[in-house]
């Protein structure tokens, strides 16, 4: 089951048009935003919640479905009617009346595609880093290119040939 939802800025009216099938309720998908807005994400979405704070945005479910096709749908024609992009969709519009940087529906390339070990490694480290940067630091060698020294112990050494 999913649904897609809208996230509006009472400042600028501009909207953020999504879905989300991990999230029972689209607030807590608003929230999962503003923290990584928090954290520093580049995307235009998360660089305006940092801009004009998260208490200005607001999120609306506009449609709920157990269908992955129907979920994609209606997000791109949501997207569409809202002209939620960050570029102009309306020929006769001059301006960007959204913050979705991907186009809606069908843009998550990663969409019933599972992580390899050595990638969920890499993230995991990664967001260790992220999180933590005092107390893993400099921990790791080199992550690119798959072989891992850690000078913790915490995470599996592994190497690739």
């Amino acid at each position: 089951m999913g649904c897609v939802y809208v996230i509006c800025c009472e400042k600028t009216q501009r909207r953020y048009v999504g879905q989300t099938t991990q999230e029972p309720e689209p607030h807590r998908r608003l929230a999962r935003h503003i923290r990584d807005a928090a954290r520093g994400s580049p995307y235009p979405f998360h660089a305006a919640i940092r801009e004009h704070g998260a208490g200005c945005f607001f999120v609306e479910k506009v449609y709920k479905t157990d269908s992955e096709y129907l979920l994609n749908k209606v997000e791109g024609l949501w997207a569409d009617i809202y002209n939620a992009y960050i570029w102009s969709t309306d020929k006769d519009a001059d301006f960007a009346a959204g913050y979705n940087s991907a186009l809606a529906g069908f843009s998550n390339k990663f969409r019933g595609r599972k992580h390899t070990a050595a990638s969920k490694l890499k993230m995991s480290i990664a967001r260790k880093r992220y999180l933590h940067s005092s107390s893993v630091s400099s921990d790791v060698s080199d992550v690119s290119d798959g072989s891992y020294e850690l000078s913790s112990g915490s995470v599996p050494q592994t190497s690739h040939s």
